[in-house]
């Protein structure tokens, strides 16, 4: 069984409500800023504009020297 997803103030909440009572409203900044990104990155896959893993996996290998 699924989820609901939450909405965007649901999961800002949730976010800031995890962080410490001595968070700094940068941190909290960040936080939410994390959470964008992610959110935007889960919506490219589900667009069909995510990379294959198979794909990252030998661009990386381009970067790396071999063992």
């Amino acid at each position: 069984m699924t989820r609901p997803t939450p909405t965007p103030r649901q999961a800002a909440l949730a976010a800031i409500s995890a962080l410490p009572d001595t968070a700094s409203f940068e941190e909290i900044a960040y936080r939410l800023h994390v959470l964008e990104a992610i959110e935007a990155g889960n919506a490219e896959i589900e667009a069909g504009k995510g990379i294959p893993h198979e794909e990252v996996k030998a661009e990386i290998a381009r970067w790396l020297p071999p063992l």
